[in-house]
């Protein structure tokens, strides 16, 4: 990644919150560590971690469009306990227009978090693979889907936001690729990217 990764501001009543919540785990930590009591110390310090790490669910990959459209879809995945697992690997700088990159995640989380939504908490879940390799942006999404889900269509009678993705890969010359196996919905997505 060149350059700083961007980072997502929040607005400040939650900056000033946090801010009050982890000053207030140190003076916890600084006066049990004062009495000796490490068992302790290590309480408070794991539940200033779990905290910490709560609040910090956000997308800094360093590619502006990229990071907006995760962190809006990473807010509402966690108001409805899915659990979402990244693993992106992108320059800052893409060839792929923004309103491609949009049309594409957007839609596919769209229908990943409507899928996962029919589905009990313990099995949501949304697995995201975006990797720049070369000349080709490369784009995997999987998650869990329930037979009776409404939103997830394949082949001739799928619905408008894969058509436009559809569209997009065209455009930009690739290739697209959906499967369901097993309760797991697979959607595969490359474009050429070159710089």
């Amino acid at each position: 990644m060149n350059g700083f990764p961007v980072r997502v501001r929040r607005p400040r009543s939650f900056r000033d919150s946090l801010r009050h919540d982890v000053k207030k785990y140190i003076l916890a930590m600084q006066a049990v560590a004062e009495h000796g009591d490490t068992k302790e110390l290590h309480k408070i310090a794991q539940a200033a971690t779990d905290i910490f790490e709560r609040s910090t669910n956000v997308s800094a990959v360093g590619n502006p469009v990229v990071d907006a459209l995760l962190n809006y879809y990473l807010r509402i995945a966690e108001k409805n306990n899915i659990k979402v697992n990244l693993d992106v690997t992108i320059p800052e700088v893409l060839t792929i227009s923004s309103l491609s990159l949009s049309i594409i995640l957007g839609n596919t989380f769209d229908n990943a978090i409507e899928a996962c939504c029919g589905l009990p908490a313990e099995q949501r879940s949304i697995h995201l693979q975006l990797r720049k390799q070369y000349r080709s942006l490369f784009y995997r999404l999987e998650n869990p889907y329930s037979y009776t889900s409404r939103g997830i269509r394949i082949g001739e009678h799928h619905g408008y936001g894969l058509k436009n993705i559809n569209r997009i890969v065209q455009e930009n010359h690739g290739d697209f690729y959906t499967k369901k196996k097993d309760g797991v919905f697979t959607l595969q997505v490359r474009l050429n990217c070159e710089n």
